[in-house]
């Protein structure tokens, strides 16, 4: 029987562009052992923090071989209890940033060149069976540069879209990771996430909303943007200035959102902030 080791990164970022590499990585261990290419009895086991327990239900991607999920911390890598290892560390990450950047492409297609995969750039995340908010958001504007621009830029869609319910969040999201399960849930409720690129874009974009992500320069846009994906755009700059994204806003970012059957608006003084760990109460700011 071959055991598969798989150590998954520490962090929520890393995890997360790590789930389509294992998912993908799996379904070709069962597509192998079908087609008779290699053995037909195997296990492969998970070591990853607890945190992320949250996600098993994505990483359960083969009806008949459930993995393992081991919690423990070990961190011993012994040949004579497994037989292949697959280890996300800062090291492989960073080998796959140096592949990507040369063929100009994708941070997961580095991934896949190490692992052997061909997963997309982002997860699959139906088997969270998240449901469908009763009261969606329009937009989530992540704050950025001290929140001066971010607070302009959301002062005119106060002023000028009305009908839309925005809120601006100006909160560190680092300081949520250790909760995967409210970060997920907090970006189903927008119809729409704009702001720099991080959890929260990538979450958008593996949830099919509309995701509008700054990028410092081409070469991270390349590295982990979504150009082909519908509802996308990247704006790439050294600064992100208010004035700026208002010309962005109408000529390319409203048009495209106008375009999503799933863009409901609604009156701002429908909005009833949710009651939730991460609270859209906590981060509405001029309401």
């Amino acid at each position: 029987m071959d055991r598969i080791l798989i150590r998954m990164p520490d962090s929520l970022y890393e995890f997360l562009l790590a789930l389509p590499i294992i998912q993908d990585y799996q379904i070709q261990l069962a597509v192998g052992a079908q087609q008779e290419k290699r053995d037909a009895i195997y296990q492969v086991t998970f070591r990853m923090d607890e945190k992320f327990q949250y996600f098993e239900p994505c990483m359960r991607v083969v009806h008949d071989n459930v993995p393992i999920f081991d919690y423990s911390g070990w961190d011993e890598e012994q040949r004579g209890e497994f037989d292949c290892f697959l280890r996300f560390d800062k090291e492989m990450f960073e080998r796959a940033k140096r592949i990507a950047s040369r063929i100009e492409m994708h941070i997961t297609m580095g991934l896949d060149t190490i692992a052997g995969t061909g997963a997309g750039p982002y997860p699959i995340l139906r088997a969270l069976q998240l449901e469908q908010p009763k009261e969606p958001l329009d937009i989530l504007i992540l704050g950025w540069d001290n929140n001066i621009e971010s607070q302009k830029f959301y002062t005119y869609l106060l002023e000028q879209y009305p009908q839309l319910v925005s809120i601006l969040d100006t909160r560190d999201m680092k300081e949520f990771e250790s909760d995967p399960k409210s970060i997920v849930e907090y970006v189903n409720h927008f119809h729409c996430v704009m702001g720099p690129a991080g959890i929260l874009t990538y979450l958008g974009v593996a949830l099919r909303k509309a995701v509008i992500e700054f990028y410092h320069t081409t070469e991270e846009g390349r590295l982990y943007g979504y150009p082909n994906q519908p509802l996308y755009q990247a704006i790439i700059g050294p600064k992100f200035l208010a004035n700026y994204l208002i010309n962005v806003w109408e000529e390319m970012i409203w048009p495209m959102l106008q375009t999503a059957p799933s863009f409901i608006t609604k009156s701002q003084a429908e909005c009833i902030p949710m009651e939730q760990h991460l609270s859209t109460a906590d981060s509405a700011e001029g309401k």
